[in-house]
């Protein structure tokens, strides 16, 4: 009750016939708030140049780079992780 009366967000996790106890959200914007996608645009604004293709979806990258030298890959990748 306290969680709809301050405006806060509530969550529970339910696996199978099971719900966990409801838990308050003290982090983060909704989603779909005005804020996120001016937040996410800020975040992506540093991101470093890099000779790899980069791939993300939400907060996780994964960086691809193409050679037939296995080395040049493993140097490439190793130096843009750095």
């Amino acid at each position: 009750m306290l969680a709809r009366m301050t405006g806060m967000r509530r969550f529970c996790v339910c696996l199978s016939d099971d719900t966990s106890k409801t838990f308050v959200l003290r982090n983060g914007v909704p989603q779909g708030s005005v804020i996120a996608p001016t937040l996410f645009n800020v975040y992506l604004s540093d991101m470093y140049e890099t000779k790899s293709l980069k791939f993300g979806y939400a907060d996780g990258w994964a960086l691809l780079y193409q050679s037939k030298d296995i080395q040049e890959i493993e140097t490439v990748l190793s130096d843009q992780l750095t």
